[in-house]
This record gives structure tokens, C-alpha cells and sequence, in this order.
């Protein structure tokens, strides 16, 4: 898995702006670490938005709260929802910053595991 580095700030709201930007910078690495997947839902879904909506830091670790807006369209099903989920990404301190783990979504189910 590979690791992503921001940039540690000394105060808790200038990090929430830091990475409330970050989240909105589509070539930013960061929103790698965040689970923001809702193909669980259903394979339709897609994400349109993203918040963080906290950032609680230690000396050591840092858990940064995000809500992500998705929509599911299926005209055949007469289905339009737009709805939300939360999550949460943690990272440790290190000398270069905060370091987070590029979320890695689990293997799709088929079928064939059924068998």
C-alpha cells in the first residue's frame, strides 16, 4: 500500500482548511486515503461531493471525519437517491508531516464466491 504525506500545521482549524482543500483538488493524492467507494450501494452510485466534517489530532495520531454525497440513478427502477456517508481516515505523525494509507477497496464479490 502506498502512503500519503500532508503537511502537519500547528493549529487544528488551518489543518481542516489544508485538508478540506486537499479533498477538493482532484489531482491531490490525499483523497486516495479516504474510503469514498459506494459501489457497495450499488454499482450505479457515484460520488459528487466530499466534507470533512472534523479533524481530531494527538500528539501522535490524527482521525480526520468526512462525509461523502453520492447519487444513484436507475431510470429503469424509477430509483433517483442522493444521500450521504460517513467515514474516517486515520494517520500517524511522522518528521515529514501527517501519513496516511491509500485506502485500498476490497475485491469485488461475484457469484462465483456464493460457490
Amino acid at each position: 500500500m502506498a502512503r500519503i504525506t500532508v503537511q502537519a500545521l500547528p493549529t487544528l482549524r488551518e489543518m481542516e482548511k489544508l485538508l478540506q482543500s486537499l479533498v477538493d483538488d482532484e489531482e491531490s493524492d490525499f483523497r486516495g486515503a479516504l474510503d469514498i467507494d459506494v459501489s457497495h450501494i450499488d454499482q450505479r452510485a457515484q460520488v459528487y461531493g466530499v466534507r470533512v466534517t472534523a479533524v481530531d489530532m494527538t500528539e501522535s495520531t490524527i482521525h480526520v471525519s468526512f462525509e461523502a454525497d453520492y447519487n444513484v440513478y436507475n431510470g429503469c427502477k424509477d430509483m433517483d437517491i442522493d444521500d450521504s456517508i460517513d467515514g474516517v481516515a486515520t494517520g500517524a505523525r511522522t518528521e515529514d508531516g501527517w501519513e496516511f494509507e491509500e485506502f485500498v477497496p476490497p475485491p469485488k464479490r461475484t457469484t462465483v464466491d456464493e460457490f
